[in-house]
């Protein structure tokens, strides 16, 4: 397998990035922990998922594939999976998005973040749950502070998805 750095962190990554939006649909629960296992017997590191998925985006399947891979997840070994989720946007078809709520505001971006992070239960090192200040360094490393921007609510260009690392 081939790795490159992720922006400018020391964080290296697989050139091949295990997408799940498949994971709680269309997989099941137990397929889908074959699969990841299976990308990081490959040598796969970095496992791309969402609050929207699985997709097609449905309100009974909503934050499903995060959700299936948070007991994986709490299986692995921390300095082995680069993990990245994406916080969901407007969207006029996908009300039960934060209750309606879909507009990326500071105070959303953070629940969905923390939300993320409750159902993907990542490991770390000192054994409590990692917070939005932990992701939000990997993000200000990899993507010149947006996540810092959007949660302080400063305008920002970047687009980034929340890393573990």
């Amino acid at each position: 397998m081939e790795y490159t750095q992720l922006g400018n962190t020391n964080i290296s990554v697989s050139k091949v990035c295990l997408g799940t939006m498949t994971f709680g649909d269309q997989n099941t629960e137990d397929e889908a922990h074959e699969q990841l296992d299976y990308a990081l017997a490959q040598g796969i590191n970095f496992i791309d998922t969402a609050e929207m998925y699985p997709v097609p985006p449905k309100a009974e399947t909503f934050t499903r594939t995060e959700t299936i891979i948070g007991p994986w997840l709490k299986k692995q070994a921390r300095d082995k999976i680069v993990l990245g989720s994406k916080v969901a946007g407007r969207n006029r078809y996908m009300p039960w998005i934060r209750n309606g709520d879909d507009s990326l505001t500071p105070v959303n971006i953070r629940s969905a973040v923390e939300d993320s992070l409750k159902r993907l239960r990542p490991p770390n090192l000192a054994g409590a749950p990692p917070t939005a200040r932990a992701v939000r360094t990997v993000a200000s490393q990899s993507c010149n502070g947006s996540l810092d921007s959007a949660l302080d609510g400063r305008p920002h260009r970047c687009v980034t998805s929340m890393g573990f690392g």
